[in-house]
């Protein structure tokens, strides 16, 4: 069964089958719109994103990065909260604007946010190390 799924996941065509669902439950569970346009996975935790695109909840690009490299925890797809261990940017623009009357936090006054707290998408995270990418 792991020696299939291994073969699996090293096709392109279900490589980007997989980055079309997870894309539509990070848009899903970050209430905005999250692009991802092609995906190479590598072993069990690492993979490289293209085109990656994240908006924020003004419509507004949050972060896009041409190619964004992630290490994650081993077999992390079984996992429940996996553990982040590296993030790599190239070609990225992260616009980090806080709009008057926007909190910190999630708060229920704001129609994109749950009042309840979602748990983490991931246990924790190591450094961003951005290359020609600007801030």
């Amino acid at each position: 069964m792991i020696l299939l799924i291994s073969i699996l996941i090293n096709i392109p065509a279900v490589q980007n089958m997989l980055v079309k669902q997870v894309t539509k439950r990070l848009s899903a569970r970050l209430h905005t719109r999250v692009e991802i346009k092609r995906v190479n996975l590598r072993l069990f935790n690492s993979m490289r994103m293209e085109g990656t695109y994240i908006e924020d909840q003004h419509k507004d690009t949050l972060l896009y990065a041409g190619a964004l490299q992630v290490r994650i925890t081993d077999w992390f797809f079984f996992k429940e909260t996996p553990v982040l261990k590296f993030v790599g940017l190239e070609d990225a623009t992260i616009n980090l604007v806080r709009h008057k009357g926007d909190s910190t936090g999630t708060t229920s006054s704001s129609p994109r946010h749950s009042p309840a707290r979602p748990p983490p998408l991931l246990k924790r995270a190591s450094p961003v190390f951005p290359s020609t990418s600007k801030i």
